[in-house]
């Protein structure tokens, strides 16, 4: 998967924790958004026939994770998605901004994760 500075061309694993966050866990670090810290989630098809999950979080957010990825660079993220883990960890590249998108996933994975973000929205 893949992430960039703005538009997140990174690789990493996706986790959401069960409830109402989601948790991306690099080494033993952990940061988690909460619905407020989500704005929307929509995936969409790739040449590869995989599936690109993007996700905004508000600007409070954007800067934390932000720096979260500043300080893990180079470690293995993990994404979790109601207690699931989602698509293979990978390396962080680039810092994390106030938009992700998050490439490698199944057609499955993808609508899992964005099902589970728009659900966390209604909540």
């Amino acid at each position: 998967m893949l992430l960039s500075r703005m538009l997140f061309p990174l690789c990493f694993g996706l986790s959401i924790s069960l409830g109402a966050d989601v948790t991306f866990q690099a080494g033993n670090k952990i940061i988690t958004a909460s619905q407020n810290d989500i704005i929307d989630a929509a995936a969409s098809p790739d040449q590869q026939e995989l599936y690109t999950v993007h996700i905004q979080f508000s600007y409070d957010f954007g800067q934390k994770i932000f720096k979260f990825t500043s300080k893990q660079m180079g470690k293995l993220l993990i994404i979790t998605v109601a207690g699931q883990p989602i698509g293979k960890p990978q390396k962080i590249e680039f810092n994390f901004t106030s938009r992700a998108h998050l490439t490698g996933f199944k057609k499955s994975e993808a609508e899992f994760v964005v099902n589970h973000i728009k659900a966390l929205k209604q909540q």
